[in-house]
């Protein structure tokens, strides 16, 4: 029993040092981080760039979406003629679907 609760109270410790640590870090390395979950995921997206009128979205079928501090996703889609392309859209107005 009083291993559990060391190991309870470590764990809460834990989860305690890295809530406040996330609420502490900068809104421009918190962006950082969530770009870069995107980075190592394989599978197929539909990637929606919207701008003003302009509305293009891209079909991925078992790529990748990769992005850097640059502010871009950055991947292959394939065009009509089955040749690749290499694609580069901002961040901020893209969207990432999962299909």
């Amino acid at each position: 029993m009083e291993k559990f609760k060391i190991t309870l109270y470590s764990l809460i410790g834990v989860a305690l040092v890295l809530g406040i640590g996330w609420i502490a870090l900068p809104s421009d390395t918190v962006n950082k981080i969530a770009r870069k979950q995107i980075e190592f995921q394989n599978g197929d997206y539909n990637v929606t760039f919207s701008q003003d009128t302009i509305v293009k979205i891209y079909k991925i079928r078992g790529g990748k979406v990769t992005s850097t501090d640059k502010g871009y996703y950055f991947f292959w889609v394939e065009n009509a003629q089955g040749k690749s392309k290499y694609r580069q859209v901002p961040i901020d107005k893209t969207i990432i679907e999962e299909i």
